[in-house]
């Protein structure tokens, strides 16, 4: 998770209880997801190589968002605008609430 995010969840941005649902969309392999334990978390992550990467490590993952209902989506950015863009209003119609996280050398401060 980036330092970004963490600052949000330190400044209040709630963790869904269970049976709440967090949906992380495009998370990079690897990163520290410790925060999210005990979270009702679905990865959904559009390559199938990632998301079978996240089922080994033990995370339930999919390369399809769910229908809805979503308490928190956790979007990750890519560098395409257009594409960050798409994310974030698709995620808007599923989740109550929608944060977005990327890295700065990949453009987040521009999005």
């Amino acid at each position: 998770m980036s330092d970004r995010l963490r600052r949000a969840f330190d400044a209040g941005l709630p963790l869904p209880e269970p049976p709440g649902q967090l949906v992380l969309w495009q998370p990079a392999f690897g990163m520290d997801l410790s925060v999210f334990d005990g979270a009702a978390l679905q990865i959904v992550h559009d390559l199938m190589p990632d998301a079978a990467a996240f089922e080994t490590a033990g995370y339930p993952a999919t390369q399809t968002l769910p229908d809805g209902n979503v308490e928190l989506a956790i979007v990750h950015l890519p560098r395409s605008k257009a594409a960050a863009r798409d994310r974030i209003a698709r995620a808007a119609q599923i989740a109550k609430t929608v944060a977005v996280d990327g890295q700065k050398t990949d453009g987040i401060a521009a999005h």
